[in-house]
């Protein structure tokens, strides 16, 4: 009458053991790849908002500069006037040791 079922536990707990391992392999890769993607566009919208920043003064404030260059500790912020238009580029190497640019253009205010 009594049925001994310990194997039956057995291949049950290893089928959840599995799956539950089979989950964490699968989702800790995704949460990398998705904190890595974050933090670069946390910077890139850290530089864009520094080169609008930077280039603000010089549009309202009438100024055209001959290829101006501001090194930071970790970016390179060029300004250049071309064709009636003020273009300001700044350079960095992302999160993923890519070198990465970004220009803004504006036309001064006259």
């Amino acid at each position: 009458m009594w049925k001994n079922k310990q194997g039956y536990i057995l291949i049950e707990t290893m089928i959840s053991c599995t799956l539950l391992f089979t989950c964490i392999m699968t989702i800790s890769p995704i949460l990398s790849l998705l904190n890595k993607e974050r933090m670069l566009l946390s910077e890139r919208i850290h530089y864009v908002h520094y080169l609008h920043d930077m280039i603000q003064p010089l549009l309202f404030e009438g100024i055209t500069p001959k290829d101006m260059s501001i090194e930071l500790e970790d970016a390179f912020v060029t300004f250049t006037y071309e064709e009636n238009l003020i273009k300001g580029c700044v350079n960095w190497k992302n999160a993923k040791r890519v070198q990465e640019e970004i220009c803004l253009y504006g036309y001064p205010v006259r």
